[in-house]
Order: C-alpha cells, then structure tokens, then sequence
C-alpha cells in the first residue's frame, strides 16, 4: 500500500546542512524498505544464513578487509587482479578498494546508502534499502506465482540471502562525499566492483556455495553458456579478494567452470529480481531532468549550480523524502505541474 507520509517540511536553506544519514533517518521510504528486509531475513528458517545476513546487515564494513590493512597487502591484490586480466590497469591502487581504515572505524549504517552510482537507480540517500525491498518483493512473488500456478517448491533462505546481501557493498564502494555526491566505483571482472566485494565477503564468512552463486547470478543469466562463464569470473575475482581456493570452496572446477548445477529456479529469480531495476533506470533520469528544471524555475538557483552541492542536497532531499519512482508516478499522472505541487509539500 502506498504510504502517503512526509517528513516535516524544511526551509530550504535548512537541506543544505542535512548530512545523508539525516536524510535517509527522515525518509518514511526508506524505514519501511529496512524493516521489510530485516523482517523478511528474520522469517528464514536456516540459523546459520540469516545469522549471517543479518550481521552483514548490521554491520556493512566488509570484514574481508581486515586482509587489507596494509597498503602492501592491497598493492598485491591489484596486482593479481591486473595479470588475471580481471582488472583494468589504469585503475590504481588507492582508486580500486576504497579508503579502508576510516570506514572501518565508523562506518555508516546500510540504510544510509545509495541505490547505484549518482546517476543511476535508487541513487539518493536510503536507495539501497529501496533497490533490495524492491528485488525481495519480485523475487518472492515470482516464486509465490510459480509455487501456485505450477506447483513449484523453492528454497526461499537461498533467495531472501541472495537479495538481502547482494549489493551491500555499495555502502563501503559508494560512499557519500562532501559535495553531495558519491564515489564511483569502478568495474572488476566486468561487473561494478560492489558486486565482487559483496561474494568476496559472503565467502570469507563461510557462506554455501549456492547461496554464493545465488548471490553473483543477480547480474548475469545463470544457466546459459555466456552466463556462467562470466560469473565464472566473478566468483574467480571474489575468491582472490577472499583469499580463498574456489575449488576446494566447492564454486568452480579444476578447469575454472562452475562446479554447480545452476539451472535452479532460486537463481533464476534473483537474476529476474534485480534485472526489474531497469524500469528505474530511466524513472531516475527523467526524475533529475525534472529536479533540475524545477531548481531554476521555482527555487532560484543558478545554472552552472546544477553541478554543485546545493543542487545535490536538494536531490538527495526530494528523493529521499519522496523517492524517485514516486516523483516520476507524479510526473506521469498529472505532469511537473503536479510533481512540482508535492514537491513543494517538502519545503516550507
């Protein structure tokens, strides 16, 4: 049911001074998502899965990082990375894993991240914990709708598992930054490199292989050739940022194959889970477009401040109090004359 709830409105000079954690803590949005999540992984049966799902939850500093401490000990796994071709060289040391001893220190809570890159889906503060409620809830009505038209079984530890933690490194990979932005990330084994952190933390807390592989089908269609040669891959760079042997693990053959069978109906549906997100995609864009009109127009800023803070604090605030998927449901109901009207709602 859509909740119609806002935070109390601010003045506008008031956002500016917001930190994302403020944002996200506002968001009616963004607490729902999170106590869904947390409920859904409450509800699965297997101790030892949801023990650890929701430790990763609760704490999203990865804890594989404690390999890392030094920088010689990241400058090795560069390097392995680089000659197994799994990442560009351009990418340097200090770019490729993100500043490790301050956001081991205080890392912000999972509920505080962005969805994506800036640009991207769910990208303002408390997206995260959208992006995964969104992917639990498809996920686990596909099942539900398999389950009663067909009479499929599934293990839903597997898929709530896969879906709760599969992107959790986006709060380490994805950090806020003073201009109201977030970092980018950059790719390992062809693929954001939140998603072969997030394997590589799954496995050096001991997680199944099928959950494992559960969690790196997200991105790539699992039971094709193309497929799983390129979670192959992914499983390949996770271990090494593991520092674990994938095959004694139990996830790829001698030969560098998936050593499971991985035509599962549980993989196929995180895979169908996370791919809904393309409809956010261009939800996002259109939404920014909006904001950045609206900015001009109504709120007097600047042009050339629509690459700077202040316009991020303002984004970062309407979707966080509104989220971008309702903002676009306005722009398409009743067009930027009703998406500027709720809008407004937020602002005294």
């Amino acid at each position: 049911m859509l909740n119609k709830s806002l935070p109390a409105p601010l003045a506008l000079a008031d956002i500016f001074a917001l930190s994302p954690r403020d944002m996200a803590a506002r968001s009616v949005y963004t607490g729902k998502a999170y106590s869904y999540i947390l409920s859904a992984v409450e509800g699965m049966q297997g101790g030892y899965l949801k023990e650890e799902a929701l430790a990763m939850l609760h704490t999203c500093a990865p804890g594989f990082m404690q390999l890392y401490e030094k920088k010689a000990a990241r400058k090795k796994l560069h390097a392995k990375l680089v000659d197994a071709c799994l990442l560009d060289g351009r990418v340097t040391v200090e770019e490729f894993m993100p500043d490790i001893e301050a956001y081991a220190q205080a890392p912000p809570p999972v509920w505080v991240a962005s969805g994506s890159n800036y640009y991207g889906h769910h990208a303002h503060p408390g997206g995260l914990a959208l992006h995964v409620e969104g992917n639990l809830r498809v996920a686990l009505g596909v099942a539900e709708q398999y389950r009663e038209m067909y009479g499929f079984a599934y293990d839903t530890d597997i898929i709530v598992f896969a879906q709760a933690v599969h992107d959790l490194a986006k709060a380490w990979v994805l950090q806020w930054l003073p201009d109201g932005s977030c970092m980018a990330q950059y790719n390992i084994a062809d693929t954001g490199a939140h998603h072969i952190y997030g394997l590589a933390e799954s496995m050096w807390r001991g997680i199944p292989p099928g959950p494992v592989f559960a969690q790196a089908a997200t991105h790539v269609k699992p039971d094709s050739k193309k497929g799983r040669a390129v979670i192959a891959g992914f499983l390949q760079a996770a271990a090494m940022v593991a520092d674990i042997d994938p095959v004694k693990y139990g996830l790829l053959d001698k030969k560098g194959e998936i050593a499971l069978e991985t035509g599962k109906g549980e993989y196929w549906l995180c895979y169908l889970a996370d791919h809904s997100v393309v409809y956010n995609v261009p939800m996002a864009r259109r939404s920014v477009e909006f904001l950045q009109g609206l900015a001009v127009n109504e709120y007097g800023f600047a042009q050339s401040a629509l690459a700077g803070r202040d316009f991020n604090q303002f984004r970062n605030f309407v979707f966080s109090s509104l989220t971008i998927s309702r903002v676009y449901q306005m722009l398409l109901a009743g067009g930027e004359s009703l998406a500027a009207k709720e809008t407004g709602k937020l602002f005294i």
